[in-house]
């Protein structure tokens, strides 16, 4: 059975993203029909976006104020494991990173190190890169001399501010916006951010995942940045069906739904739909299927039977 051809959903998603305002989106299928494979293939060779997946399951589990720096670990962990170009970093680019100790350097990524395993990631596919960035950041520092003392100080104080606050901006946070800027001037594409398998999540988290976005947008856009981390897109991939049922469950059926889901969209939910496209490819295979020695169709009611199922 041929590849099921999602040429034309390609184009019609391409031109969404083109002629909108998609700042923010909601990406919206029922559960099945193929959100995730679409957009890997959407985005694996496209020649304007550089996309950065999460998939948030394993953030349910933690506290409220831990889940951000989760987030934060999984977008650091992306970026790296797409192995940038770490040497054509200028000086100037980690000219404030560098202000810190060798030993908090250390420190700092020792948190990262112990946090992969918690968002379901392997440690050893980006030791390599980690290992360069390290280098990068302690040449800066030889480089900008010894005579910063004062600034180190002042620099390493601002990193133990309080974590999971919405006006953090710490080492990772500006650590993440610089490499994101240099993937930009790199590949000269803009960043998306996916959050996948919203779906899978248990009801009593989702929202719980939400809300911190929706505070970091909030954020975001009071500060003059499009999102978090100066990224050009943010797809939130989901049922919206699923997700209006669970927060009438939650929150009851006369509480506004539409009030609290249009932060998350800027222009107006993508209802992807797979269904007929799915359905003609099986009905055409099923059709190709003769009865031996003769041209008679082994199944005669296939499109009925299909378009049923689906």
């Amino acid at each position: 059975m041929d590849a099921i051809d999602i040429s034309k959903q390609k184009e019609n998603f391409d031109y969404f993203l083109a002629n909108y305002n998609t700042e923010r989106i909601i990406f919206s299928g029922i559960f099945g029909i193929g959100k995730t494979y679409f957009l890997n293939d959407f985005f694996s060779s496209h020649k304007k976006y550089f996309s950065i997946s999460l998939y948030p399951t394993n953030y349910s589990v933690a506290k409220n104020e831990d889940i951000f720096e989760l987030i934060k670990y999984d977008i650091l962990y992306e970026i790296l494991n797409d192995k940038p170009d770490l040497e054509s970093l200028s000086t100037t680019n980690f000219e404030a990173l560098a202000f810190i100790a060798n030993e908090d350097i250390y420190n700092l990524f020792k948190a990262f190190i112990e946090a992969i395993p918690t968002v379901g990631k392997r440690t050893l596919s980006i030791l390599k890169p980690l290992e360069q960035l390290v280098k990068v950041l302690q040449d800066t520092k030889t480089k900008l001399g010894n005579n910063e003392s004062e600034h180190i100080e002042k620099f390493a104080h601002n990193f133990h501010i309080e974590k999971g606050s919405i006006y953090e901006n710490d080492f990772y946070t500006q650590l993440i916006v610089k490499l994101i800027g240099n993937v930009k001037i790199k590949l000269n594409k803009e960043i998306v951010l996916v959050v996948d398998d919203l779906d899978r999540i248990d009801p009593d988290h989702i929202f719980r995942i939400l809300n911190i976005f929706a505070a970091h947008f909030d954020i975001a856009v009071r500060e003059g940045s499009k999102n978090k981390f100066d990224i050009d897109k943010v797809i939130l991939c989901c049922d919206i069906n699923n997700i209006r049922n669970i927060f009438k469950n939650r929150y009851g059926a006369d509480v506004d739904f539409n009030g609290y889901i249009d932060k998350f969209y800027t222009c107006e939910i993508y209802h992807f739909n797979n269904k007929k496209l799915i359905s003609d490819t099986i009905n055409n295979f099923v059709s190709s299927i003769k009865i031996v020695n003769g041209n008679q169709p082994a199944f005669e009611s296939y499109s009925y039977f299909f378009n049923i199922v689906l």
